[in-house]
């Protein structure tokens, strides 16, 4: 694979040409797909265009173009190396080894069949592609290096190997003796990376075997659809949850049509991308929910209650007397539908709007169990369900109200069925709304749903390289609250900068020359800094406190007086959340070692404003007393 580069078919020469008459049809901006990508000229080509990629192929080493041209937008990093340059002075330097290239494709090698040597690089160049290639293999494996690092290196080897390959002919024959271009030594040279706008994928797939689907790409559902319907496969109930605008009641609206037009094949819904009609069609991605599906759609509120969810007692108005008589809920009575023998259905999805917004816990009492599935018809422990308020005669219940206003009896002991599957949906900045009970939320696969910054900045205006993107690993190491509140900051924090004239940044500040030994830079990165007009930096303040009331920390302090210090700022704070009025703690400090005073506030936003008219002005107006305030206060 590694003398491939020389394709046929190549498009770069005509990628301009593509990419025009494409957008003659897509406007710039949107999302488009190059299936088969091969060398990924035409999906870097539409990448600097200013659309958003999907780029796939069967084969892999297209894919790692793919992922070295358009995920890699800087050098990485490649820090167990110094970085870039230091990277490639390995693959220039590193020690020859007679392996399998040197073996099977060089010119002093002894091929497994026996044959005489195949003259496709000089013996020096294969030992050196050996040597290179064996070095990737053990960084990838020991972890040294990432999925994108160990592309840019892939992508650099095949390259540096296409410059030296004793081919020629169109289906790349090596000659029978080597060229002057095959005896050159193998050399790696730096590439130029390109920052696109915008946010790519790659796939390692056919075109038409769909190996991995993004739904997202193909339909106006939001790609976590594919994450419900895959988690469907493990667990029986999904939650979704984040902050407010983030689709979630809108993905489920979309899931409530696509399931409700389900069809028939091989007992199962299956998911096909391509139809947005009826989505669940395709016969190589099966999702086992047995079909046809009764679909339910449920929102919880204040007033909402375990009588509505799971069961309720009516009064049934006679001629002679009034009685209660138990009535089915929204749960209860999706029990009663896959235990009727006449129902045409065989799953039912109940689809739970604002789980948070009622007391969830109450609401599903008891039933709270069964959304473990060992504890249902199939599982490992399967137990009857408890319905206290119904009174059984000879093993047969009394008769059952449902909602659609027929009745029904069922028999004593019966078990959950093991086909209602659950989706919620859960805002989770809102205090307004109930916490769901840890006990509750552990028996959903959860799923955050975060802010589309590509679809906010088309909205908007603006141009996405000046929007923060934050990575996996910013979201695994922080609840989605704490995102909120540091965005929330930094927004409150513009809003007075804009009252005084001033203007704020968020920027990482690297400091500490490396005098002796190995290592980096060190680096610390303040939520919000101010500057003035000439950029000079005049205040600091940092969110760190996401929790009600914990006041700063010693570490946290220390790391933000290292901040003022290298940037000469004589003002800097922590803010922490409070559900109270209360006044801020301001201290003087004064460096032992000369230099300026510093100024340390510990500057507490009364949250619970947020619920008055005029609250967001109050929290601003307490960020500008901060900024505007040259006295110092005791601490």
């Amino acid at each position: 694979m590694l003398v491939s580069y020389r394709y046929l078919g190549n498009k770069t020469k005509l990628a301009d040409w593509i990419v025009g008459n494409i957008s003659k049809i897509v406007p710039f901006g949107s999302s488009i797909a190059d299936p088969m990508c091969g060398t990924a000229s035409v999906s870097i080509a539409l990448a600097k265009a200013g659309y958003s990629v999907t780029a796939a192929d069967a084969l892999k080493f297209p894919v790692m173009h793919a992922r070295a041209r358009l995920l890699a937008k800087e050098p990485p990093l490649f820090l167990p190396f110094g970085g870039y340059k230091g990277i490639l002075d390995w693959m220039n330097t590193v020690e020859p080894v007679e392996g399998y290239f040197f073996n099977e494709f060089g010119a002093a090698g002894k091929p497994a069949n026996g044959r005489p040597p195949r003259l496709y690089f000089s013996a020096n160049n294969a030992a050196h592609i050996d040597g290179v290639r064996i070095g990737i293999k053990n960084f990838a494996s020991s972890g040294i290096i990432n999925e994108v690092e160990h592309s840019v290196l892939i992508h650099h080897l095949i390259l540096a190997t296409n410059r030296v390959a004793n081919i020629s002919g169109t289906y790349g024959y090596f000659r029978s003796k080597l060229s002057e271009q095959a005896i050159r030594p193998i050399l790696f040279e730096p590439i130029t990376f390109i920052n696109t706008r915008r946010n790519h994928t790659i796939i390692q797939s056919s075109a038409t075997s769909g190996g991995v689907i993004s739904a997202s790409r193909w339909l106006s559902m939001n790609d976590k659809t594919t994450d419900i319907l895959s988690a469907w496969g493990e667990n029986r109930n999904v939650l979704l949850y984040g902050p407010p605008a983030t689709g979630k009641t809108r993905l489920i609206s979309e899931l409530y049509v696509g399931l409700s037009a389900a069809t028939v094949s091989d007992s199962y819904i299956l998911l096909d991308p391509n139809n947005t009609a009826k989505p669940f069609s395709r016969h190589d991605y099966q999702i086992p929910i047995p079909i046809p599906v009764k679909v339910i759609w449920t929102t919880f509120h204040q007033s909402y209650s375990y009588k509505d969810f799971v069961l309720g007692l009516i009064p049934k108005i006679t001629k002679d007397t009034t009685t209660l008589v138990p009535q089915a809920g929204v749960l209860l009575d999706a029990i009663l539908e896959l235990s009727d023998p006449n129902s045409i259905y065989k799953s039912v999805v109940i689809l739970i709007d604002e789980v948070n917004r009622g007391n969830a816990a109450r609401i599903f009492g008891e039933f709270m169990t069964f959304l473990d599935f060992d504890y249902r018809e199939g599982g490992r422990i399967p137990i009857p369900i408890p319905l206290r308020q119904i009174h059984y005669t000879d093993g047969v219940s009394e008769t059952i109200y449902r909602i659609n206003g027929s009745t029904m009896k069922i028999p004593e002991g019966l078990t959950f069925p093991k086909d209602i599957y659950i989706v919620a949906t859960m805002n989770s900045v809102d205090r307004s709304a109930v916490p769901v009970d840890s006990a509750l939320a552990r028996r959903f696969n959860r799923i955050e749903m975060r802010p589309n910054l590509n679809e906010l900045s088309i909205y908007w205006g603006i141009d996405e390289t000046k929007l923060q993107t934050p990575t996996d690993s910013d979201f695994d190491s922080l609840d989605p609250s704490d995102v909120v509140y540091e965005n929330y900051v930094y927004w409150l924090c513009n809003r007075a900068a804009r009252k005084l004239g001033i203007r704020v940044t968020k920027a990482t500040i690297k400091f500490g020359d490396i005098i002796r030994g190995e290592g980096t830079v060190l680096e610390t990165t303040p939520d919000v800094i101010f500057r003035d007009s000439q950029g000079h930096v005049i205040a600091i303040t940092d969110a760190k406190y996401k929790h009600f009331g914990s006041r700063p920390k010693a570490a946290d302090t220390y790391q933000l007086l290292a901040a003022s210090q290298i940037l000469g700022c004589p003002r800097v704070s922590l803010t922490y959340p409070v559900d109270d009025n209360r006044m801020p703690t301001v201290w003087k400090i004064t460096p032992k070692h000369g230099g300026g005073d510093i100024q340390l506030t510990a500057l507490p936003l009364n949250l619970m404003l947020l619920s008055e008219l005029d609250g967001p002005r109050q929290l601003i107006s307490n960020i500008y007393d901060w900024l505007d305030n040259n006295s110092y206060s005791g601490g």
